[in-house]
């Protein structure tokens, strides 16, 4: 026994309670009533599952797809999108880009203008499906080819004039104002 009148040592083993299992921590939540007792250490955890009796609710099942909002239309499955229509305004805009380099700026209208007027056709079978972009694809490689046509023609003549004034018995400078001369003459 010890003795009351002594300090106990604080960091001393507690002293042991004959009377059952030790107190719980200290924080430690009481367990609650009827609620089993963890498993000892080294044991398998016990196997979970469903609780017993309980089930979905009757007359609910998975959540049904809504409806379109009142006042608009429901989505069309079966709807087909005009490739042809989005290929000619594409290749229309790139051509309207490029239609200041010779030759191929009237290339690529050339090529959008015909993927026009197919997806003009296919429109037309379509139900007017992609109509829109075929117009703007038709109109933009028309356009663009136009320019392309001019600004090749003007690279020819200018091409023309530079090889007149290439005589290799001229010196630099009076290439330069052959050259100079000769657009003069054109433009003027």
């Amino acid at each position: 026994m010890t003795d009351p009148t002594q300090p106990t040592d604080p960091y001393g083993v507690p002293p042991q309670n004959p009377e059952g299992p030790p107190p719980p921590p200290y924080g430690a939540p009481p367990p609650a009533y009827g609620a089993p007792q963890p498993p000892a250490y080294g044991a398998p955890p016990p196997a979970y599952g469903p609780p017993q009796g309980y089930g979905p609710p009757q007359g609910y099942g998975p959540p049904q797809a809504y409806g379109p909002p009142p006042g608009y239309p429901a989505a069309s499955v079966g709807q087909q999108t005009n490739g042809l229509a989005v290929a000619a305004l594409v290749v229309g805009v790139i051509a309207l880009v490029i239609c200041w380099v010779p030759f191929v700026g009237a290339l690529t209208g050339l090529v959008g203008l015909g993927l026009g007027v197919a997806a003009l056709v296919r429109s037309s079978r379509l139900g007017g499906n992609g109509r829109g972009a075929a117009v703007a694809g038709t109109v933009l490689s028309g356009l663009a080819l136009l320019a392309g046509i001019v600004i090749t023609a003007i690279a020819i003549s200018l091409f023309g004039t530079v090889v007149d004034c290439a005589d290799p018995d001229l010196t630099q400078s009076e290439q330069e104002q052959c050259v100079q001369d000769r657009l003069e003459e054109r433009f003027n």
